[in-house]
């Protein structure tokens, strides 16, 4: 499954207002899979709930993947800010390549043309995003629009 999602929110809106708490979720490699599931059920399913601003999660577009068993599978989950990274050197090595997350090399790679929301929040208000502009990891809001893809294992 290898697909990106565009024009998505990290956190939900609550009356017109975005939500800020802290997840506390991981940046370390093996996490996201936990990091997801806390943030999928917190605030009973609120985080996956469509939202009228238009603009929904990353986690109701990751149970929409989830319903729809893309690949056949439904274990998909976002990646924290250390899996990212480590695929992103991966395909910057070339170890990896295909497909629209790796590309053909690291100049067509999702890495050098869009921001990237990881699973790993850095403080209340933001998470960790990959910057292709600048090529590093920012804090960023988590009312901002980012792109996100999902991933089974690592």
């Amino acid at each position: 499954h290898d697909k990106v999602y565009d024009t998505l929110k990290w956190t939900y809106s609550k009356d017109y207002d975005y939500v800020y708490e802290s997840l506390n979720t991981s940046n370390a490699l093996g996490l996201g899979r936990i990091n997801t599931e806390i943030a999928m059920t917190r605030d009973n399913g609120a985080y996956i709930a469509e939202k009228s601003d238009g603009y929904p999660t990353i986690w109701y577009r990751l149970q929409q993947v989830r319903g729809a068993k893309a690949g056949g599978c439904n274990d998909w989950f976002v990646p924290s800010i250390c899996e990212i990274e480590k695929l992103r050197k991966a395909v910057e090595s070339r170890a990896v390549s295909g497909g629209k997350i790796a590309g053909r090399s690291y100049r067509t790679s999702v890495f050098n043309h869009t921001w990237l929301y990881s699973s790993s929040e850095a403080f209340d208000e933001t998470v960790w995003t990959w910057s292709h502009y600048s090529q590093h990891w920012f804090s960023d809001n988590k009312y901002d629009e980012a792109s996100v893809f999902f991933i089974r294992a690592f």
